[in-house]
């Protein structure tokens, strides 16, 4: 479900808008979503933040629903400077995020995986190997291996 050709590390991205874009536009070029999924990830991200209010590297988790998805991926983007995102939950708080990983799935069934990735993503030591991962292929094999338990 994670692959380099879906990843990117160290994006120059200044907005948020800017990070989704770019890793959307990666998997639209991948054939993994639809071309719908960037702008309705932007959408859904003004009523819905996404920010995680971890210690920095800080995530963000912009995602949508199966109907712009088709064939399930895990795509990261990592950023040479943070960008704004703001946070779930509590979205009047603003989070500096180095850290944008987009699950696509699609299947309705994404609360577990969603779960999951939240609970791997809770692990400093994670966010910070993504966070110094300096090619598309060390962001696969690090989240892939948390992912897999290890």
């Amino acid at each position: 479900m994670i692959d380099a050709g879906w990843c990117i590390a160290r994006s120059s991205a200044s907005s948020a808008e800017d990070a989704i874009l770019e890793i959307a536009g990666r998997l639209v070029a991948r054939g993994r979503v639809r071309p719908s999924f960037g702008p309705a990830c932007i959408l859904r991200e003004k009523h819905l933040p996404t920010g995680l209010p971890f210690d920095a590297p800080a995530v963000a988790l912009p995602h949508v629903d199966a109907s712009h998805v088709i064939a399930s991926s895990v795509a990261v983007l990592t950023l040479d400077a943070p960008v704004a995102f703001r946070e779930m939950g509590a979205p009047e708080t603003v989070l500096d995020v180095s850290i944008v990983i987009v699950p696509a799935f699609a299947t309705t069934e994404t609360a577990r995986e969603l779960a999951e990735l939240v609970a791997a993503l809770q692990d400093r030591a994670l966010r910070e190997a993504l966070a110094a991962a300096g090619d598309a292929d060390e962001l696969a094999r690090v989240l892939g291996e948390a992912l897999k338990g290890g």
